[in-house]
């Protein structure tokens, strides 16, 4: 439950300020890159979707102090919309997964996940290092999905 409060607020702070947008558009990425392309529509993605215009929808709000009662509203409707989306996302899942490359025998599976898939790989972080170069975030993000994804053998 800690974790999943975390991710909560490391969520709410993607979105919280204007100049935090590459940011969000780099989380946007990195779950498109997570995605498992065999699998078609996501409720992931589709709930990140939500997320963001949830909270334009109380952003909004915010910026007016008399419509506090909308505002409490709309605060209730994006907690709903974000803790959905931490759900269908599994981020817990993929911290899971982070957390077990402190076991030697889990880090020496990803290594042979990577040294099998070689051209996967080489071909991917060229891409990450060509949106790393031209500063798109969502390029950024999105290799970094389908790396990390491979990787740890996580796909949403």
């Amino acid at each position: 439950m800690m974790k999943a409060t975390i991710l909560l607020m490391l969520t709410v702070g993607i979105y919280a300020e204007p100049e935090l947008k590459a940011v969000g558009t780099f989380a946007k990425g990195l779950v498109d890159g997570l995605v498992d392309e065999n699998l078609g529509g996501n409720r992931c993605v589709e709930s990140f979707s939500k997320v963001e215009e949830s909270w334009g929808d109380f952003n909004e709000l915010f910026k007016d102090a008399t419509k506090m009662s909308q505002y409490l509203y709309k605060f209730r409707d994006f907690t709903g919309v974000l803790v959905q989306n931490v759900e269908y996302c599994k981020y817990s899942e993929l911290i899971e997964k982070l957390y077990s490359l402190e076991d030697p025998n889990e880090l020496r599976s990803v290594m042979v996940r990577i040294i099998t898939d070689m051209k996967y790989y080489e071909n991917n972080f060229s891409e990450f290092r060509k949106a790393l170069t031209d500063g798109s975030s969502y390029n950024l993000g999105f290799y970094s999905g389908k790396l990390l994804g491979r990787a740890l053998d996580f796909k949403l």
